[in-house]
């Protein structure tokens, strides 16, 4: 009961962010029903505070209101970032169409990749560049804490299936997993809307969710795996309101397994925010080696060249890099053997170092003229 209680007191929402959410919902109506421009304004306004919000509203859209909502969205993604990487992406995905075959079946990684690069498509698709000088290349990172196996997630398109824009094709495709993506640390970095999105967006729960909730719940115990699986994605969307109902659980062990794992799901997709934009060093006051050390990591913009790691220890994968980057760099004892993966040829050391933190719930400070990676302080 405690570790429920517990994530109980983690969602909780002032009620003037309740307030605000609430007005914002009215405003992404208003503008999906008849394109209400002052709506579109307030939306616009709020920023990517906005961004949980229309993502989760969006959710209950079909054709064409969904692409629109997703248009919202795709300004916003960019509305904090105006570096001249970010745009680059972003003009890349708008002039980019993908032309999909209906009934095909891709996994996600393929996919995700396939979307966000103009030379490379997976078996069964074509794609068709609206300008053909347009070339891009940029890594892509899914959170192992949001989608842990992407190369086996199978996503089949209807066979009556409309393609058109990449940006479109990316929000629908992670859509279906719960997903978003953003340009972050130089990279594509795909992850739950909670973990990318700063702002929590909870909703209150109708009578009629409310019902359906309990037979959800329920379902938990099912013999058919396919009724246990949909009942705990459909529970995870629901957010925070549904956990008074996990707590209650009196199924079988595997149904009370499977409602801690909703319980880890609800926390991804309605949590707080991780992949924030600094980090512990940049709160230091540096002299010295240190201050040398600190502009190095801030300066340096060579890309790296050797750093594609697959489920090996933090210690060697973060002593790699500092090789490259003429960089010592040490991680505490504490999570030295944690086993991560990461492909991020290209990308600069202060942009790999932020990628795999804020990942896992690390940070990094400078000590002695190198680079230390710790878990972060608790706030």
């Amino acid at each position: 009961m405690r570790r429920f209680a517990i994530v109980l007191l983690v969602l909780a929402v002032p009620a003037a962010a309740q307030d605000d959410n609430e007005t914002l919902r009215g405003h992404v109506r208003t503008y999906a029903k008849n394109h209400d421009l002052a709506s579109k304004a307030a939306i616009l306004k709020a920023g990517p505070q906005a961004i949980r919000v229309l993502y989760q509203e969006r959710a209950s859209l079909d054709f064409p209101a969904f692409d629109d909502i997703s248009d919202l969205l795709y300004t916003l993604r960019f509305k904090s970032d105006p570096g001249a990487a970010a745009m680059l992406c972003r003009d890349h995905l708008a002039h980019t169409e993908r032309v999909l075959s209906g009934g095909e079946q891709f996994t996600l990684d393929q996919l995700v990749d396939a979307l966000t690069h103009a030379d490379r498509a997976p078996d069964g698709a074509s794609f068709k560049l609206e300008d053909e000088a347009v070339r891009y290349e940029t890594p892509v990172f899914i959170d192992p804490l949001a989608c842990a196996s992407p190369e086996t997630l199978e996503i089949v398109y209807p066979a009556n299936y409309r393609s058109g824009k990449a940006y479109i094709e990316l929000d629908r495709a992670l859509a279906r997993e719960g997903l978003d993506w953003a340009f972050r640390y130089g990279a594509i970095l795909v992850s739950t809307p909670a973990r990318l999105w700063p702002g929590a967006a909870p909703r209150k729960l109708t009578a009629a969710e409310q019902e359906h909730l309990k037979k959800l719940v329920a379902d938990l115990d099912a013999a058919d795996p396919e009724t246990r699986t949909r009942a705990s994605r459909e529970i995870a969307g629901l957010g925070p309101e549904a956990l008074p109902a996990l707590q209650n659980l009196n199924g079988s062990e595997e149904a009370r397994a499977r409602a801690v794992e909703v319980v880890r799901r609800i926390n991804a997709l309605h949590g707080g925010c991780v992949y924030g934009l600094d980090c512990a060093m940049d709160q230091q006051k540096l002299e010295g080696d240190d201050q040398r050390a600190a502009q190095r990591v801030n300066d340096d913009t060579r890309p790296l060249t050797r750093a594609d790691f697959t489920q090996e220890r933090l210690d060697a994968v973060l002593s790699a890099l500092g090789r490259e980057a003429e960089l010592r760099v040490e991680v505490s004892d504490v999570v030295a053997d944690l086993k991560i993966t990461l492909h991020a040829n290209g990308l600069r050391l202060r942009d790999a170092l932020m990628l795999i933190t804020r990942t896992y719930g690390l940070d990094f400070t400078v000590q002695k003229g190198g680079v230390v990676v710790e878990p972060a302080a608790k706030k």
